[in-house]
């Protein structure tokens, strides 16, 4: 897709949305997020969500994990790609800051569809997340977590009391916020209506 060809005007936009990015995107450890079920503030450009690993990263089982369960939950297709290019949808790689697990911001938009984001960086803090208790739990709910950002999908209050979109199966998904403090199944997939609002509606 044609991205901004202006680098001021790029630099502008892509700014305005990595501060959006920021703001959705991080889990913060007990963080209480502001709304529940809130709309991102992108939308992907519906095309097949393909995946690479940027140097370095430790947590790509995990992440393999997480793009099979959005291709075997949803309508998404996935596809792995190497090494990473341009247009590759999601860039996971490594990163660290005190008390995130994880944090998903917009790299590339398109100057066609302003609010479009063509790429995606997927970022895992690998040492604060294998320090945890439950840390294949942990790991597999930030995977699924910062995945569902990159289709749109926000979080909602499943471990803070905000209401719930999903209703009875609200508690089966790994978009609430939070360190994961019990095993199951919720830490590997998304709620059905975070499934047929948000994700299988964007996919052609």
């Amino acid at each position: 897709m044609d991205l901004i060809s202006s680098p001021r005007a790029r630099r502008g936009l892509l700014g305005a949305l990595a501060a959006l990015a920021l703001a959705f995107g991080a889990v913060l450890a007990g963080a209480v997020p502001a709304k529940a079920d809130a709309s991102l503030p992108w939308t992907h450009d519906r095309a097949h969500h393909t995946w690479c690993y940027q140097s370095g990263f430790t947590l790509s089982t995990e992440a393999d994990w997480a793009m099979t369960w959005l291709r075997t939950q949803t309508d998404a297709n996935t596809a792995f790609w190497s090494p990473c290019a341009a247009e590759v949808d999601v860039w996971w790689s490594n990163f660290y800051q005190p008390g995130t697990f994880g944090q998903t911001a917009c790299k590339a938009v398109t100057s066609s569809a302003p609010g479009v984001c063509t790429e995606f960086y997927v970022r895992m803090n690998a040492t604060l997340i294998n320090a945890q208790t439950l840390a294949s739990e942990q790991r597999k709910k930030t995977s699924c977590h910062e995945l569902g950002h990159t289709v749109g999908v926000n979080h909602y209050g499943g471990v803070t009391g905000l209401p719930n979109p999903d209703g009875v199966g609200a508690a089966d998904s790994c978009m609430k916020s939070g360190t994961v403090t019990t095993a199951g199944a919720w830490t590997s997939k998304w709620g059905p209506h975070h499934i047929n609002v948000h994700i299988n509606p964007t996919f052609p």
